[in-house]
């Protein structure tokens, strides 16, 4: 489906791809900033209580974690270029042998 949406835009597929990672990277690092203000928000709300040290510990967490998921979402989802497929199943049987 990216060779066919690459050649009706008359792009390279390399550019497609990383367009895409692209864009679920920064998709990944707005949304993390924006759940990192909420629990900052939230923990300065809760000062003094024990869910001061729950949304402190939470705080922390969002932006590598989505930024994480992005990646693996790209990765599992889209099919890479041939040049990858090649190079990824020579260092499989240099392994297995």
């Amino acid at each position: 489906m990216v060779q066919e949406l690459a050649q009706a835009f008359h792009i390279a597929p390399g550019v497609l791809y990383t367009g895409i990672m692209a864009a679920l990277l920064i998709s990944a690092l707005v949304v993390g900033l924006v759940l990192h203000r909420v629990l900052n928000h939230w923990t300065k709300k809760r000062q003094g209580t024990w869910g001061e040290y729950f949304f402190a510990l939470l705080e922390s967490l969002p932006i590598p974690l989505l930024v994480l998921a992005a990646l693996y979402s790209g990765l599992e989802m889209l099919p890479l270029p041939r040049t990858f497929e090649r190079i990824s199943s020579t260092t499989r049987r240099g392994v297995c042998s």
